[in-house]
């Protein structure tokens, strides 16, 4: 099943479709496993708002009646959609490339928060008080067209600090720098959550294993003014550690640029775990 998978106690959670007949008051629930939600950005400029309009209520009327078990009938109906079991790890997918006749990416900037309050939008989450899950990467296309272009991503350490992760050149940025970006995956990690924590340090072990094998690695740090070589140790990367093995050295760093899989494509990526 599913639900016993690693990927689904990390990234996984339960999403609700629920239809209510306003003639008897019928309501029909479907629950479908997610790993991800895929929100849409075409008029809007933030994150709140994507998920307000992920969540609105919609109303089944007219031609688009709804056909109650209960009533018999065609009715008019509401039809809602609400997470009814929040994941450990939470990831976002900010729907920046539309596909019609030709083809578009969308360059809208969506802002979004380093903490984020999910209770408006699960179930029975309002009157469970807050339910916080905080900034941990993000995911980002660089290119103006859905056919090619670069992926790179910004990843929180455990130590607080953020880098930048651009093929094997890895450089610490400010959280600033990571708010002010056209984000194309976001990932946040649910706060006072053992489940969470524990998604994490998989993610973080795995990534490091990848990443680096033993001891301490360089990289370039932006901070103070660039070009400062920063020390961090094997356990400060966190999700994903994109630090390339066999790239410790600062002349085996090469500048971001060059051309990866378009967005879409069998090749691109869908979550930093898998980077």
């Amino acid at each position: 099943q599913i639900e016993q998978c690693f990927i689904y106690q990390v990234f996984g959670g339960k999403l609700r479709s629920q239809i209510h007949c306003t003639a008897c008051n019928y309501k029909s629930n479907k629950y479908d496993p997610i790993l991800d939600l895929n929100l849409e950005i075409f008029r809007t400029r933030s994150l709140e708002r994507a998920l307000n309009m992920f969540t609105s209520k919609e109303v089944l009327d007219g031609s688009n009646k709804y056909n109650c078990p209960k009533c018999k009938n065609m009715v008019k109906a509401v039809k809602q959609m609400l997470l009814c079991e929040a994941p450990n790890i939470l990831a976002i997918q900010l729907k920046r490339f539309a596909f019609g006749k030709y083809g578009m990416k969308i360059e809208n900037m969506v802002t979004f928060p380093a903490r984020l309050d999910m209770s408006k939008y699960i179930c029975g989450g309002k009157k469970q008080g807050p339910i916080m899950y905080s900034l941990y990467g993000i995911l980002v296309h660089s290119g103006h067209s859905i056919h090619s272009g670069h992926y790179y991503c910004f990843v929180k350490c455990p130590s607080g600090a953020w880098v930048c992760c651009d093929d094997g050149y890895v450089h610490q940025v400010s959280e600033k720098k990571v708010l002010e970006q056209k984000a194309y995956m976001l990932f946040y990690s649910k706060e006072s959550s053992a489940g969470s924590g524990a998604a994490r340090m998989e993610i973080q072990t795995l990534g490091s294993s990848l990443a680096v094998k033993e001891g301490k690695k360089s990289i370039h740090s932006s901070s103070n003014g660039g070009g400062r070589v920063a020390s961090l140790r094997a356990d400060d990367f966190s999700a994903g550690g994109h630090h390339r093995p066999g790239s410790s050295s600062s002349s085996s760093l090469s500048p971001p640029g060059s051309p990866r899989s378009p967005p879409g494509s069998p090749g691109s990526p869908r979550a930093l775990a898998r980077t």
